[in-house]
């Protein structure tokens, strides 16, 4: 069903997921971006290790609602996304070294 949309919305610029390198962290939103935001806020402020892993859970639910409403976070992955694109193709499809922030 995402595919369609894609493909439809997209037109030629879609890429159908056959075609895309295999664990491609540097070409998903949630990998390059996403995880990266929410760990900050779940650490943010912390000076010792979370006790549990039900008080770390607990952390990342509080923390995931608020983190996935700004749209900031979202404008910054969207933003990224081509220019990360361009870099897998540039490396034939491996890991890119380059970061952004």
């Amino acid at each position: 069903m995402c595919q369609n949309f894609l493909r439809e919305e997209l037109g030629t610029r879609f890429v159908d997921k056959e075609s895309w390198p295999p664990k491609a962290p540097d070409c998903n939103p949630l990998d390059y971006y996403f995880w990266d935001a929410l760990s900050e806020e779940v650490f943010k402020d912390r000076r010792a290790p979370f006790a549990t892993l039900e008080e770390l859970k607990n952390k990342v639910i509080d923390v995931w609602p608020e983190l996935s409403r700004r749209h900031i976070t979202r404008r910054k992955a969207i933003a990224q996304f081509f220019k990360r694109l361009r870099e897998v193709v540039k490396n034939l499809g491996n890991t890119i070294k380059l970061r952004f922030r």
